[in-house]
Parts: C-alpha cells; structure tokens; sequence
C-alpha cells in the first residue's frame, strides 16, 4: 500500500511538472523552444525555465545567458527566460543595439531585478518606470551632473581626494588593499560633491567594511530578487544595531537638510543656475510626504552606493591594471611628464585635454570592468529586422560579450589603450560602458574627470606594482556583480616616483 502511494504520488508530480511545461512551451513557442531531455520541447522549456528561478548570482546570469546565445542566438537575438518563464531576450550584436538602444518603447527597466533593492534604495537607478517622477528625477541629477557643474563646483574636491589618495597610499603597509583604500575617498567624494556635506564618517573601517560588501549584497539581490525583497523587508528596521555607523551617516544627513530647510533656505525652482547639493533637490519635491525622512534616505542611499562603489570598482580596476602592465604605466607617465615636467603644480581642465593616452587607457580599462549587462523592459510591441519582442519582454544587453567579441574587436582579450585611436560605428554600439539609451548612467563626466585627476596624480607621483612579481595582466579574472569586478584583487606595492 505505502509503496503504491509513493508510486501515484510521484506520477500526480511528474504530471503537474509535465502539464506546466507544456504550458510554458505554448506561451513561448513562437518565439523560442529548447529540444531538452530526448529531444522533448516540453522537456525542454520546463529545465530552463526552472533553471532561472533561483540564479544565486550575476556571475551565474551571465554565464547562463552567454551558454544561451552561443547554442541558440540567431541574428544578434536569443530568447531566454528569466526568474522561472518569464520572457526575456538577449541582446549580443551592436547592429541590434543600433536599431533598438533609443527606442521609444525600452524606456523602463524590468520590475524583477530592482525591485529587491526597494527598501533601501528609491531613486532614478532602481525605479523601473520611467513616469513624470523618474523624468523629474533624471532632470536634477543631469542638472547637477553637467559638464560645467563638474568643471566649476566638483574640480577642487576631485584634486583633494586624489592628494588624500596619495597620501592613504604612501601610508599604507607595502602590500596594498587598493579597493578598500580607493572606497574612503570615493565616498568622500559623493559626501562633499553631490550630498555638500564634509565628514570623517566616509573613512569609518565599519563604512568601508559595508560598502565593500555591496557588490556581492547587490549581486544576490538582483539574481535573486524575491528572495531579498521579503529578507530585507524584515532586515531594514534593525539595520543601525549592527551596522550603527550607517545610521549616524544617516541622521547627520537629515539633520543638515532640516538645518537648511528650517533657516528659510530657499528651495529650489525648475529654472535655478545656482548650484545646490542633492539633498536640496530631493527636500523641494518630497517635503509635504507624510514619510519624507524614509523617501529621502532611499533615493539618497541609492546616491551613495552607486557612485561611490561603481567610481571605487572602476577605479581599482584601472590602478590594478597600470601596476601589473608596466609598459603602458611608463607611457602613460610619459604623457605625464611631457605635459608637467618637474612642475608638481596640481593639473587644470586644459591639462586634462591634452591626456590623451590616459584617456584611452581608462576607456580601455572600462572594456574590462564595465557593467556585465544591463536591462531594460518592453512598454510595447517592438518590431527588428522582421522579428517581433513582444510587450513586458525583459531586453538584457550582453555588454561583456559586445565588448568581447572578436567580429569587432581586434585581439579582444589583450589589453590595448591604442585600439581607441579609431572609433567605429561597431565599436560605438559594442562599448557602451556607461549603459544604452535614456536609461544610461548621467555620471559619465563626474566618473570620467575624476578618475582622470586621480591618475594624473598617481602617475606623478607613484609607481606601482603587483606583490607577486609574476603577475601578469592574463592571470586577473573579472567576475560580473554589479560591474566586472576583480574575482581576486591582488596587493600592489606602491613606491615613489624618482624623477
């Protein structure tokens, strides 16, 4: 009896796990079918779709989604599931990001990855829909991201942070952590530039120790999204108990936007030239909210995390690459040297045009740790080169493999500044590092100028090196997380330069 019952258990399980695969595989079959277990593509459509329903990490998207096109992209296009069966499409050729990286219908981000993030982060990144809220959103931070902003208010606190990088370098023991140095003074950065505020609080050990977490925090929670929504949820009310320095950054914040406020400082108009700290911005449109101080630390938070570790992760990446690629660290010394001499005298914006050479070579470094992908959601029907992405489909630019791929890179896995001296339309629709479309990350001038200065500096005044002198540029192996990140970060030995 209790054998029988085993028996028509599992036959009951095996017909539900059937039924639901055909299911699946009638809503996906026109667009996509995967042959699966003895050739079934009922079989088939229900692995995969089981598959995505708990990924674990970016990394693990990544790899799945390159296995998928390789063994089923056609036309630059490959049709996937993400989350269990809900359609995604894989885009990998810069000839389709052409056709659909502006269109008017990839406006929003898709609601599974971002919505994990919602109870500590609330701003223009996170926030799928691109509605009148967004648009305002994106408004300010354009408005405080300009060109000309970055030049005339933020110029002199990238030059202080770059002398304080030095200066934490020089400190620091002979095998160097540059991540956990470079995270200090990133976070300093956003503090004084985009929130107006100056504090020690930036270099706590206790920050630094959490923010150098994120990329693995960020990698789970976007992988796995129900699950971090509903484990945060419970998480958010407890976090300044064992995280208590985060919640004094917190307080200290609002505390200098209700000081503002309450002295009659005047909010902001749409039409203002004057400059204004973040906070401001988000104090106008938030002040009569009856939870003013919660959406004010989300959509502030997200600030925070996003700049400071996405600048710190690049910027870490790039110095990682400089010491374990001694050649191009002497060109780019060189420029240095041409462009300075012996003067120490701190670099100006007509400096900074004439780094040519560092300018490639950061756009070269991007090429390796830029973001893995990106995604985007489809409002509407969108119709390319005859093939329909039919409405709610999740669209994910395969960043890593266009910056990869060897149709429009010459030698894509050697690391070559001078591959930028001609830019092509291939390489313009196969780069991307700052994202694709509407959607793109409005910080590229902030992130750009600033790791220029920091170079600059570091180049006249240091040399560096890997601890392990054997080290070679092909042994680095990037993992995605939020960015391609160092998957083992070595230590650098720093010395100074003798002229």
């Amino acid at each position: 009896m209790m054998i029988e019952m085993i028996i028509n258990v599992a036959l009951m399980i095996a017909l539900a796990h059937f039924a639901l695969g055909f299911v699946i595989w009638l809503r996906v079959r026109k667009l996509y079918s995967y042959p699966g277990l003895w050739g079934f593509p009922v079989i088939g459509n229900l692995y995969y779709c089981y598959r995505t329903l708990f990924v674990g990490s970016c990394e693990r998207i990544r790899v799945m989604m390159l296995q998928t096109v390789k063994e089923y992209g056609r036309n630059g296009f490959c049709f996937h599931y993400a989350y269990g069966f809900r359609t995604l499409v894989v885009v990998y050729s810069p000839h389709v990001v052409k056709q659909i990286g502006f269109h008017p219908h990839l406006k929003d981000k898709p609601v599974y990855p971002y919505k994990g993030f919602r109870h500590y982060m609330n701003g223009p990144f996170s926030r799928h829909r691109s509605d009148d809220l967004w648009k305002m959103r994106r408004k300010e931070y354009n408005c405080l991201l300009r060109k000309s902003r970055v030049e005339s208010n933020f110029y002199n606190i990238f030059l202080k942070s770059a002398n304080k990088l030095v200066e934490l370098m020089f400190a620091s023991p002979s095998a160097l952590d540059i991540h956990t140095t470079i995270l200090g003074v990133t976070q300093s950065v956003t503090m004084e530039t985009l929130f107006g505020l100056e504090t020690n609080l930036a270099f706590h050990p206790r920050i630094i120790h959490y923010m150098h977490s994120i990329k693995d925090i960020a990698s789970l929670i976007i992988a796995n999204p129900r699950i971090a929504r509903a484990l945060l949820f419970i998480l958010r009310p407890f976090d300044e108990m064992y995280i208590r320095k985060i919640g004094t950054l917190r307080r200290m914040v609002l505390r200098e936007i209700y000081k503002n406020m309450n002295s009659n400082e005047s909010l902001l108009t749409e039409n203002t030239e004057s400059y204004h700290p973040l906070p401001m911005y988000i104090a106008s449109r938030t002040k009569k909210s009856k939870t003013f101080d919660r959406r004010v630390v989300t959509e502030l938070q997200e600030v925070f995390i996003t700049s400071s570790h996405t600048v710190a992760s690049t910027m870490s990446s790039t110095i990682t690459c400089l010491a374990v690629l001694p050649e191009i660290q002497e060109r780019a010394w060189k420029e240095q040297y041409e462009i300075f001499g012996d003067d120490t005298r701190e670099p100006t914006l007509e400096d900074l045009e004439q780094m040519k050479f560092l300018e490639r070579f950061i756009k070269e470094s991007l090429r390796f740790c830029g973001p893995p992908f990106v995604g985007k959601q489809a409002s509407e029907d969108i119709e390319v080169d005859g093939i329909i992405i039919p409405k709610d489909t999740i669209v994910v630019y395969l960043l890593d493999f266009l910056r990869k791929d060897p149709n429009y890179w010459k030698d894509p896995e050697v690391f070559d500044p001078d591959r930028f001296l001609e830019e092509n339309e291939g390489l313009k629709y196969s780069y991307a590092p700052f994202g694709v479309g509407v959607r793109s990350c409005p910080g590229m001038t902030f992130a750009m100028t600033e790791m220029k200065i920091t170079l600059s500096k570091l180049l006249r005044k240091t040399k560096l090196s890997p601890v392990n002198k054997d080290l070679k540029f092909e042994d680095l192996e990037f993992e995605a997380q939020v960015l391609m990140e160092l998957k083992n970060p070595p230590l650098l030995q720093v010395e100074e330069r003798v002229y």
